[in-house]
């Protein structure tokens, strides 16, 4: 997966325009350009340090957590990567046909990540590496498993609400409802474990 989007980079070069965006704003429009070169870094370094970095967290994990997640381990680092690729095959298509369309494949990609991370978020262990790694859910393994099983549910039914969204299209403002339901989800577990937090000490 981390070379498929080199190789394929190096096919259809010649139809990649000399200055592409390297950034884009809320909007999804682009507001910062460079040289094309800057996808050779782009598509080596980012994806490889990502894969070295999920390969060695269960040696650098101090308390050894990520060992009793099982399967679960390789399934998450293997959806990670495999969603990464994704959005540089995106890339590369968009580049290539020179179709504004990238931002919207971004957010499909988004989408079915989170609806995977939804379900192998509900039963995981508590580790330092993967799952909703607030301060209280850290401290509590009660608050952990809570938020776990609340938040995964969450994210399962934001990421069918993006594709419903980017797929039927029933709005205009498509990149903002993509922008708000990313919002919620991110901001789902910090309170939802704050608040169990605060609940279970007053028990």
């Amino acid at each position: 997966m981390i070379i498929l989007p080199i190789l394929l980079l190096n096919s259809v070069w010649e139809r990649i325009p000399n200055e592409i965006p390297l950034h884009y704003n809320l909007l999804g429009e682009p507001d910062k350009w460079g040289s094309k070169n800057s996808l050779w870094w782009i598509f080596t370094l980012v994806p490889l340090f990502g894969y070295l970095l999920l390969l060695v967290a269960r040696s650098i994990d101090p308390k050894k957590k990520l060992s009793q997640i099982g399967n679960k381990y390789y399934l998450i680092r293997f959806g990670f990567s495999l969603s990464l690729t994704a959005i540089f095959l995106a890339m590369l298509y968009s580049l290539a046909s020179q179709a504004n369309n990238f931002q919207s494949s971004v957010f499909i990609i988004l989408a079915f990540l989170f609806i995977f991370l939804g379900n192998y978020f509900r039963n995981i262990k508590p580790n330092y590496f993967l799952g909703f790694r607030t301060p209280w859910a850290l401290e509590n393994e009660q608050v952990w498993r809570f938020t776990h099983y609340h938040s995964s549910v969450v994210w399962f039914i934001g990421g069918i609400s993006m594709l419903i969204i980017n797929f039927w299209r029933p709005i205009t403002e498509i990149w903002l409802a993509n922008y708000v339901i990313i919002i919620i989800l991110i901001l789902d577990p910090i309170i939802y474990s704050y608040i169990k937090y605060v609940q279970l000490k007053k028990v």
